[in-house]
């Protein structure tokens, strides 16, 4: 067994241990609040030369492995949290299984429509600028 088989069997234990400890505290360790913001060179056309190389600054940072994992435990906890203990509104679509945008859309035209239907006043107001 070499030392890459023992690292791959103690890495997961050791990353569960880490989040844990951190749920447990209620703090994050100081490396995972790190972010690598790296540019990116991003060509304006094709075949032009490295001194004409528009540099792109990517948005996203790159987060540690770690602090990725703990952010997608703590969401899926308080996904269930709230699931379980009915702390959704009925008609939110984010952030819930089976509730697209698509599920949001035709709720709210199917609404539309029934009132017609009734013989009722139905305006939507879109509150994007």
């Amino acid at each position: 067994m070499g030392w890459e088989r023992v690292e791959w069997h103690w890495g997961p234990l050791f990353i569960c241990r880490l989040i844990n400890a951190s749920l447990r505290s209620g703090r994050v360790p100081q490396s995972s609040k790190l972010a690598y913001i790296t540019p990116s060179p991003l060509l304006k056309k094709a075949g032009l030369d490295n001194t004409d190389v528009k540099i792109i600054i990517d948005r996203s940072p790159n987060l540690t492995v770690i602090s990725k994992l703990l952010e997608r435990v703590i969401l899926r906890r308080l996904l269930e949290h709230l699931k379980v203990n009915n702390l959704f509104p009925s008609v939110q679509s984010a952030y819930r299984k089976c509730h697209s945008t698509e599920t949001a859309t035709a709720r709210v035209l199917s609404d539309i429509l029934m009132a017609l239907d009734r013989g009722d006043v139905a305006a939507l107001v879109d509150t994007n600028v």
